[in-house]
C-alpha cells in the first residue's frame, strides 16, 4: 500500500504581528480560599505507572 501525502492547510491564528485594538485591560490577580483536603490521589490500578498524582478537580 501506497502512504498517501498528507498536508494541512495554513493556520489562520498562526501570525508573526499582533495588531492591538487598544490598550489591554489591566490584569488583577484573583485570590480564592479553597477548603481543600488533599491535593495528591492515590492511584491503586495496575495500569497506571505511577503511585501518586496531582487533583486538580475543585467541586
Amino acid at each position: 500500500m501506497k502512504p498517501r501525502p498528507v498536508s494541512n492547510p495554513p493556520n489562520p491564528w498562526d501570525a508573526t504581528t499582533v495588531d492591538w485594538l487598544g490598550a489591554p485591560p489591566p490584569a488583577l490577580p484573583r485570590v480564592y480560599a479553597d477548603a481543600t483536603r488533599e491535593i495528591l490521589s492515590r492511584n491503586d490500578s495496575p495500569d497506571i505507572p505511577f503511585t501518586y498524582s496531582v487533583n486538580p478537580y475543585r467541586g
